[in-house]
């Protein structure tokens, strides 16, 4: 197996045309697998920002590593306060959604009842209304589960980017 590296948050800024590119032309199967990878690629690159430059942190967030898996990272960015709770809830329904995905005998759709079910029950992108009403901002865009599967992993991937972004590497404490 490849070791796999935590990648610089420039690089996953850079690369986020690509993210959109296959989210909107890839099939069901690839839409989840990759953006979640995407999310999971975003999420080591913040614990990586935030933890001291070390071998022993690259060996927590390397593949065999407690912080190598998407749970985990997803776990410790909540617990820091680097997410707050509507989002870190997603992530981990993203999470569901992807096992779902990748455990299924058959190949899944979106319109599959489970995923269906899985998609409405994720409110980040909801939770932004306009103005004073009560109605979603977007609303008017979820109108299907890949719809809100595809919305809520870019708007995700943006506020973990501009989370990234917004901090330098610790250096090694002596």
């Amino acid at each position: 197996m490849t070791k796999r590296k935590v990648l610089p948050i420039e690089q996953l800024s850079n690369e986020s045309q690509k993210l959109y590119d296959i989210l909107n032309n890839e099939k069901d199967f690839t839409v989840v697998l990759v953006a979640t990878s995407f999310l999971d690629a975003c999420l080591g690159s913040i614990l990586n920002n935030k933890l001291i430059d070390s071998c022993v942190s690259k060996e927590l967030l390397g593949t065999r590593g407690i912080l190598g898996n998407f749970s985990s990272r997803t776990d410790l960015c909540y617990a820091l306060g680097l997410i707050h709770k509507l989002l870190y809830k997603d992530l981990r329904k993203i999470a569901e959604i992807r096992n779902e995905f990748a455990h299924y005998h058959l190949e899944l759709t979106f319109e599959s009842e489970e995923i269906e079910k899985k998609c409405n029950e994720l409110l980040y992108v909801a939770s932004y209304k306009l103005d004073s009403t009560k109605e979603s901002a977007f609303a008017h865009i979820l109108h299907d589960s890949r719809s809100k599967f595809i919305l809520t992993t870019v708007m995700i991937t943006q506020r973990l980017l501009m989370k990234g972004l917004s901090f330098n590497r610790v250096h090694k404490s002596t």
